[in-house]
């Protein structure tokens, strides 16, 4: 609708811009599509749901039954023991229970994406109220009632509430930073359209900021059809699952295993002859703490918060916990260009004057020829830049500048030659002024300034070259270019020269006029009557003198070739994806790496064989012009990205529209690979929220951050190649901290079969049970997180189709290797103990029914002796007490062997502070476990630990042994059988 002719526009909305629609029509068009609202899902579900509902997946639901089934059997023990004090063991433990249930929901529920965040941040750029013309009045209604074909009164200060095309401007200026993120009004002027919405002056865009001025507008589209709006409609689109995602479901699967082998465990034990239906539930309830890792969700969450904290040291601040998982298995990245791999700091690099292409810090200006002072003061007056307020007592050259970026950069530039370069703008009084704007791409100025006595009137011309050569020749273009007294062969081969190494660039020209009274006329009246200026600039801006050509430069940050080459040998691929130039975007790619020399684009491919590019496939360069590519179907551009993408390594696309920058997102997921996109405008927010991690850089627009899922604080790409080190770190630590933990299941699990089955009094009981799970396996694995690496994983490819958290071999290390040599040690400290009590293996087998008898007081040992209950109770706590003891001291020894997965202890060091304490906590906790009465948690102290030492020390070195060789192994032979079957690092 923004080329339509304001006449037949009127026409096609039915509406009148003088007196605007009429309260029928409003009724009728709010009745048929609806309030100017955002339709977006809110947030519906009730957070008490949504937090019961995280309690429930994973191992919540079993543990929710062995909690309910610890109440049970408190409750059936009170009522058949109702002549003696009762054990609170169990209520205890269901207790404990019930904490982790509900500990591990708000776990799940903090680390959990919310799309609330981003919904909201939509609805906040929308205003609250605005000023509408209807049925020949001025009314002021909510936003939300704003129909298609209304009139909108806009003045300085309102934002827009609908996307708008002006036909009435009175110095009126939008600037679009709520969309973009990056502040640039935009002068409205309704005669300037343009087939690309966003480079037309007679249009505005719905939640856009007026700076100054007053117009009339009429509405072309509504919230929901608007720009934002089919941004915020596609951000709303499902999203890939996170890594988080995916292992939670993993451990959902593990669970219905063990919840299906508890159930037949549970029919079998129950189904034993003279077995009591009280032990079927008390194995079943100690089984599941053995086998179901309570501490999993505890576990998952700090080592999520600990690479949090770690990433924003690093200028990452993670919104979504969850992406710093999914980070570290990236095999895409689609990145953008200006101020992500450069630093958007612009600086004059070149200057283009007396015929010879200069370096600008070469240049001696104490001794500069006339024509260099010229094209100084041309790039110091014609500009718009200027210094912002409130800096007093800041240095000259460090105060900060306000205006375009090569204004800003010229300013700077000049500044620094001319000291007192604002006095120079005083004495040059400017008359009139033309700022820069997109569509006519051209900027004039005019000055008064005395020379020799004798005041005089400047036009000054800035621009790109071609358009200031046509000024530089007469009106009627009937100068030639050898008459204009330049050397034009010269002049365009140096402009090409920076073109291709990535700079931006601008002629100046210049030409004295004659004073008029025109000029001012002109000035005054600009904003209400544009045509007026068109004939001062037709008349008075051509046969203007070239003075010459000043090139700026945007370095990319220091350390990105680096940041690059990391990437390319941990096998990510880098797409780059840009609205700027193919030209410059080549070049900036190739300062940084990201193409080689050799590659190029379609255009220098068919201009160097002499053919058509529609002879030429695009898949010939790789820097791709994304605007040639508008004409064709959605599925042939689709199956030509993917050819892309498929042949080369690295790619850039220039010049890309905002649907293509969705489908090459899309693309990439489709072929398998895990995106992570780096954007800062609105235009970005749908590629963005569809990444797998979406990376927003600090300042960007609002609603670009509320669907990132990670923030760039510095906004430089070597920030987000060392995050991805980092979150690949917090995987392996991840799977450090969780074989530790979960090496102390297989002793619990075989003491629970071997009391159910082989009738062995060994009962684990549920309190030991809990104890050796948060005090010997969770806490010192938390420590594990604090690892270093044990060598660069950068030089590492991803490990996507090894994603997982418990992978078989986590469970064989685990639970057969090192689980097994943990239960045997086990077993030997409690027969070995048992038989110095009189109670020989033989003797112990089959006996658990007539151990656990409150009537039998009269049971023999292996010499004879008889044991009342009481007694055998009292032997049953010590024997627990050896049985916790021995994981300690294990699982102290498991922990030391665990900080590598590869490498030798001595040479990954002892620099993890945190894991030395946990080990010096391991040997005092073993210690008060030893040597303090511990009744309420059945342990007991005995009387000497003489033959407990010699029994345990031969095991804990066997697994040392056992554990080096297998890393020896590992690193002596790697791709080997044994590291098919054991490597999980």
């Amino acid at each position: 609708m923004h080329l339509m002719d304001l006449e037949q526009l009127f026409r096609t909305l039915k509406t009148d811009p003088e007196t605007g629609l009429t309260s029928a029509q409003v009724s009728r068009r709010l009745e048929a599509n609806g309030k100017n609202r955002f339709y977006l899902p809110t947030d519906t579900e009730p957070k008490l749901f949504e937090y019961l509902r995280h309690c429930f997946r994973g191992f919540g639901f079993l543990i929710f039954l062995s909690a309910l089934a610890s109440f049970f059997l408190y409750i059936m023990k009170k009522r058949l023991d109702t002549d003696k004090e009762l054990d609170p063991e169990y209520c205890i433990a269901g207790f404990i229970m019930l904490t982790f249930f509900l500990v591990s929901g708000f776990f799940r529920l903090v680390q959990a994406n919310d799309d609330i965040e981003m919904v909201l941040a939509f609805r906040a750029l929308m205003p609250i109220n605005c000023t509408v013309l209807r049925d020949g009045r001025k009314k002021i209604i909510r936003a939300e009632n704003v129909v298609l074909g209304d009139v909108l009164d806009v003045v300085s200060g309102d934002r827009l509430a609908a996307d708008v095309r002006f036909y009435t401007s009175h110095g009126l200026e939008v600037n679009n930073v709520a969309l973009t993120g990056k502040s640039a009004p935009v002068r409205i002027d309704p005669e300037q359209t343009h087939p690309n919405r966003w480079l037309a002056h007679n249009l505005g865009f719905a939640c856009s900021h007026v700076t100054k001025g007053w117009g009339l507008a009429i509405v072309i589209a509504c919230l929901n059809d608007s720009e934002v709006g089919i941004m915020a409609r596609l951000c709303m689109e499902p999203c890939p699952k996170s890594r988080a995602t995916k292992h939670i479901k993993q451990v959902t699967i593990y669970t219905y295993i063990v919840g299906i082998v508890m159930f037949f465990m549970l029919l079998c034990t129950i189904s034993m002859v003279n077995q009591p239906i009280e032990w079927a539930i008390e194995f079943n309830v100690g089984l599941m703490i053995s086998l179901a890792p309570l501490y999993l969700p505890s576990l998952m969450f700090f080592g999520l918060f600990h690479a949090r904290q770690r990433l924003l040291k690093q200028q990452c601040y993670v919104r979504n916990m969850e992406s710093a998982y999914t980070l570290g298995t990236t095999t895409v990245i689609c990145s953008d260009l200006v101020g992500t791999m450069t630093q958007r700091k612009f600086h004059v690099s070149e200057v283009y004057v007396d015929e010879e292409l200069l370096l600008s810090e070469d240049i001696e200006w104490q001794n500069a020829s006339e024509a260099k002072m010229e094209l100084l003061h041309a790039a110091l007056l014609c500009n718009e830049a200027v210094v912002r307020p409130g800096q007093r007592g800041v240095p000259v050259q460090e105060k900060s500048l306000y205006g375009l970026d090569f204004d800003c950069a010229t300013l700077e530039w000049a500044r620094g030659i001319l000291p007192h370069f604002a006095q120079v703008r005083r004495e040059n009084e400017r008359l009139a002024n033309k700022p820069y704007d997109t569509m006519e791409k051209l900027q004039m100025s005019v000055h008064i300034r005395e020379r020799d006595g004798v005041q005089e009137r400047v036009v000054y011309v800035k621009g790109p070259l071609e358009i200031v050569l046509k000024h530089c020749r007469a009106e009627d273009e009937s100068e030639s270019d050898t008459e204009m007294g330049i050397d034009l062969v010269a002049l365009r081969a140096a402009h090409n020269n920076l073109k291709q190494r990535g700079r931006n660039t601008c002629a100046y020209a210049s030409k004295v006029v004659r004073a008029s009274g025109r000029i001012t006329i002109a000035h005054e009246a600009y904003d209400s009557h544009r045509k007026s200026f068109r004939e001062f600039l037709q008349v008075d801006s051509y046969s203007l003198e070239l003075l010459g050509m000043v090139a700026i430069h945007d370095p990319p940050f220091p350390n990105i070739r680096r940041s690059v080459e990391r990437c390319r040998r941990a096998g990510i691929k880098l797409v780059l994806l840009t609205r700027a130039s193919v030209l410059y975007a080549r070049a900036i790619a190739r300062d940084v790496g990201i193409i080689s020399t050799q590659s190029e684009t379609v255009e220098f491919s068919s201009s160097r064989l002499n053919a058509s590019q529609s002879q030429r496939r695009m898949f010939s360069s790789a820097a791709i012009d994304m605007r040639n590519w508008t004409e064709r179907e959605s599925h042939h551009q689709y199956w030509e990205l993917q050819q892309l993408l498929l042949c080369y390594e690295n790619l850039v696309f220039a010049r890309i529209a905002v649907e293509q920058r969705f489908m090459v997102v899309n693309v990439c997921q489709d072929l398998g690979a895990i995106v992570t996109v780096i954007g800062n405008t609105v235009h970005h927010t749908s590629a963005v929220r569809h990444g797998n991690v979406g990376v927003a850089t600090y300042g960007s627009a609002i609603a670009c951050q509320a669907c990132a899922d990670i923030i760039l604080l510095d906004s430089n790409f070597s920030t987000l190649a060392t995050a991805i080190g980092t979150s690949r770190l917090m995987f392996i630590n991840m799977r450090k901290a969780l074989g530790y933990a979960l090496s102390s299941c297989m002793p619990m699990i075989m003491a629970h079969f071997a009391f159910i089955l082989l009738r062995v009094p060994i009962r684990l009981f549920v309190v030991v049970s809990f104890f050796i799970d948060i005090f010997v396996n969770l806490l010192p694995a938390l420590t594990l997180f604090y690892e270093k690496a044990e060598e660069d994983l950068m030089l590492q490819m991803p490990k996507v189709y090894d994603d997982y958290l418990m992978n078989k071999r986590t469970i064989f290390v685990s639970f057969i290797l090192v689980g097994m040599i943990e239960a045997f040690a086990v077993f030997i400290t409690y027969f070995v103990y048992m038989a110095s009590k009189g109670f020989y293996p033989k003797t112990l087998l089959g006996s658990s029914l007539q151990w656990f008898d409150h009537s039998a007081n009269d049971i023999s040992d292996s010499y004879g002796q008889e044991w009342s209950y009481g007694a055998r109770q009292r032997l049953e706590h010590k024997a627990s007490t050896i049985f916790t003891l021995t994981i300690i001291v294990m699982q102290c020894t498991n922990l030391i062997l665990s900080k590598t997965a590869r490498a030798s202890l001595f040479k990954q060091g002892f620099g993890n502070i945190p894991l030395n304490c946990a080990v010096v906590y391991l040997i005092c906790l073993g210690f008060v476990v030893a040597y303090l009465q511990l009744p309420s948690m059945k342990l007991e102290r005995i009387e000497s630990y003489t033959w407990f030492f010699y029994c345990i020390w031969p095991m804990a070195v066997f697994l040392a042994l056992v554990e080096s060789v297998r890393r020896y192994v590992l690193r002596r032979f790697p791709g080997s059988w044994l590291e098919v079957e054991t490597y999980y690092g």
